[in-house]
């Protein structure tokens, strides 16, 4: 079956505002990819890019002009489409780049992470293949092998995109060199590969590094580079991928997330951020770490002065919009020391960073400490990057209830949509003598409540071992807010991190009686549980956990659980849009209905609309009915031009977000995308996006004069896109008084 998906969109710098785009990214089906890309060249409004060839992905970048994704869909080598969004590079939090490099010792974090006692032991990571995602890599450092190529740390890699500044849909230079410009890169590195003369070693010193280059000087990439350079870590067979990239998410089913996930399935461990929205408020997490079996990595702050961890203060929270379980583990990230660029072909410099960009390659260093000591993939079954995922957040050390003041709340286990299984622990992912296969346990909703929760338990010790049983609540929380003095037009919307209270709201399990197993014995265990009682389901209460499942071997593994106290269908198809969102309105006028669609400065004169999302929609429609619409008669799925009332989807102006006017002396009109958008993010608490339509439908034509029905409306989730009553919408009898430029007859 095909399917029409498209990528979470991505936050845009002026207000969070999400940005569309007229480039997309398809996968072709089982047919010859010189033949798919020839027939899509051959059609009209298509421009094909870049082509993807590979067992894992087989697709190509195009962009559209007067074509419709739903048009691009409709080819029989297309099975799937999803808009190329920009990603930003994920900026540290906190930066000081100018670090003395004998200050190392006063950063340490090996200590409180296991990686110190298995450094003790002679474990430091050889033979392990780590590609990185990033700026590439300053390897002129001398605490990163000072050389490039074989027998240096950093072995190989590749530029995407060149030295001069490149921003997507400019041409790119790529070459074979992937020499860092910017230092994120350089500094990841180090964190997983490091080694200074003054002692200071990154997790896994002796592994070697791929430096896939996707930003040249600026902080912008797009998602057909990140596969191109996943493609590439495929076909150079590294063992561990890792990126401190996030772009806005909670949808798994974008294409660099389903990309990830399918290099999982073959062997590849993937590390990536979980993203720095943690400000924003639960239910911000990151894209790229949405996919299944793909580790998404948040980050904790290590005290060595106050002998605590506590969760940072910036990582993102989740779950995912379907309820599934992100993140998964989490990392040193705030303040860490590693190695910066140098000057000219200089050897380098050190700095102290923060974000879950840091985070992300202690955990690849992590999985890099266990190839080295065990084996990489082709030493194992196909189920071996999975094997070590699980082993990675099982080793999960319980993390405490951050204040928004920064100090701890001892009495609240910090929940799993902040942290995930805890502070990743390398010496038990390395020692442990049983092992979990992968699971994770999303609980769901009060609708489709998973009560039951299987995994699979195995015992890998040379004599018979005998498990108990623990539950252990993390701290739940309340996430829809109705006060806002400030936005009284936002609210009710989802809190922010300062507005969120711990709350004990405690789900309860039936945990299975002790069970021993015999050598190299397995066993099925089933959890069985029961939501917390006496929640208040109108204020969208959240709750989570930690199974932890002990052995009379001192192994400790803990499995996280998440799960919502209400009916995401029922409080969405109230709460979906924000406050009083959204509204219709054109200069200086709110809730217009005339419009002239003169587009002078003066005037202004056509339909704007504001929108701001409190939850991640699967679909955004902004469709155009003609007069008397009736949701009841008129409304059918999909909706087709000619038909049922229904005149077409609309192509608004591309650069609305962030600006207040549209300036004809400089701003082109035909600069448009298209509606529907699918697998929209929801919205921070300041946010507010802009639809300026200046009258261009998506078939290319343009409105004439008379009476229309804008319907522009979200998908609430859980619902059937062909029932009207499952969209959320704003549904307004509209007058166009004047003929716009190009008008022709849409009837």
């Amino acid at each position: 079956m095909r399917s029409l998906q498209f990528l979470p969109l991505a936050l845009a710098v002026v207000a969070a505002a999400q940005v569309p785009t007229n480039r997309f990214i398809v996968e072709f089906a089982e047919t010859s990819l010189f033949r798919a890309e020839n027939h899509i060249n051959a059609t009209d409004g298509i421009n094909v890019l870049q082509t993807f060839e590979s067992d894992v992905f087989r697709g190509a970048s195009i962009e559209l002009d007067g074509v419709t994704p739903d048009d691009v869909l409709a080819l029989s080598e297309v099975i799937a489409i999803w808009p190329n969004e920009r990603v930003e590079l994920l900026a540290p939090v906190k930066q000081q780049t100018a670090a003395d490099e004998n200050a190392a010792a006063e950063y340490a974090v090996h200590w409180a992470t296991g990686v110190e006692e298995l450094h003790k032991q002679g474990i430091y990571g050889e033979g392990a293949k780590i590609g990185i995602i990033d700026t590439g890599i300053w390897y002129n450092h001398n605490a990163l092998g000072g050389a490039f190529g074989d027998g240096s740390t950093v072995v190989g890699g590749y530029d995407f995109v060149g030295d001069s500044e490149w921003t997507p849909g400019q041409a790119k230079n790529p070459d074979e060199d992937p020499i860092d410009q910017q230092g994120h890169g350089t500094h990841v590195a180090g964190i997983i590969a490091g080694n200074s003369s003054t002692g200071w070693l990154g997790v896994a010193p002796r592994a070697s590094l791929y430096a896939y280059k996707i930003f040249s000087t600026g902080s912008t990439t797009d998602t057909a580079t990140i596969i191109e350079a996943l493609l590439r870590a495929y076909t150079d067979d590294v063992d561990i991928i890792t990126a401190s990239i996030s772009g806005a998410g909670g949808f798994a089913n974008n294409p660099w997330a389903i990309v990830a996930t399918r290099l999982v399935t073959k062997g590849f461990i993937i590390t990536i951020a979980a993203g720095d929205s943690g400000e924003d408020g639960p239910f911000s997490i990151g894209s790229g770490g949405s996919g299944d079996g793909v580790l998404a990595v948040a980050s904790a702050h290590v005290q060595a002065s106050k002998n605590q961890t506590l969760p940072s203060s910036f990582t993102s929270w989740g779950g995912l919009f379907d309820l599934n379980s992100k993140p998964d583990i989490s990392a040193p990230g705030t303040d860490i020391f590693s190695a910066w660029l140098g000057e000219g072909d200089g050897e380098g410099s050190f700095a102290l960073l923060s974000g879950t960009a840091m985070a992300t390659p202690y955990v690849a260093g992590v999985a890099a400490l266990w190839v080295g000591n065990f084996g990489n993939k082709k030493s194992h079954t196909a189920v071996y990057a999975k094997y070590i995922t699980m082993r990675i957040i099982n080793s999960g050390k319980a993390l405490p209830w951050l204040n928004y003041d920064g100090t701890a709340n001892t009495a609240f286990r910090a929940p799993p949509q902040q942290v995930g299984s805890g502070l990743v622990n390398a010496a038990q992912v390395i020692e442990q003598v049983t092992s979990l296969a992968y699971k994770r346990f999303s609980l769901n909703d009060t609708d489709n409540f998973q009560s039951s929760q299987v995994f699979t338990i195995e015992n890998t010790a040379q004599v018979p071992v005998v498990f108990t049983f623990e539950h252990s609540s993390g701290a739940g929380f309340e996430i829809l807010t109705d006060s806002d003095p400030a936005q009284p037009d936002k609210v009710p919307r989802i809190r922010t991190r300062e507005e969120l209270e711990p709350k004990r709201f405690e789900a309860s399990v039936e945990l299975p009686s002790s069970v021993t197993l015999g050598k190299y014995e397995t066993r099925q265990i089933e959890f069985v549980f029961t939501p917390p009682t006496s929640l208040d389901a109108s204020k969208l209460p959240v709750y989570g956990g930690i199974i932890s499942v002990k052995s009379n071997t001192t192994d400790v593994l803990v499995v996280p659980y998440q799960g919502v106290g209400f009916s995401l269908k029922e409080q969405f198809s109230k709460h979906l849009f924000a406050g009083s969102y959204p509204q219709l309105g054109s200069a200086p006028a709110k809730n217009k209905t005339s419009f002239t669609f003169d587009l002078s400065l003066p005037a202004q004169d056509f339909p704007k609309i504001f929108w701001s999302l409190n939850w991640g929609t699967t679909e955004l429609r902004f469709d155009i009915y003609g007069p008397g619409f009736s949701a009841e008669s008129d409304w059918v799925y999909p909706p087709a031009v000619g038909e049922n009332n229904y005149i077409g989807s609309t192509a608004p102006w591309i650069k609305a977000n962030g600006v207040e006017t549209f300036d004809p002396s400089k701003d082109d009109k035909e600069d448009t995308y298209t509606f529907p958008l699918t697998n929209v993010n929801r919205d921070a608490d300041s946010s507010v996006n802009s639809v300026f339509w200046l009258g261009k439908l998506a078939n290319g034509t343009y409105i004439q004069p008379g009476t229309y029905t804008i319907r522009f409306g979200a998908l609430i989730p859980f619902s059937d896109p062909k029932n009207h009553e499952s969209w959320s919408t704003l549904t307004q009898e509209i007058q166009v008084v004047k003929k716009c430029k190009r008008a022709v007859s849409t009837a």
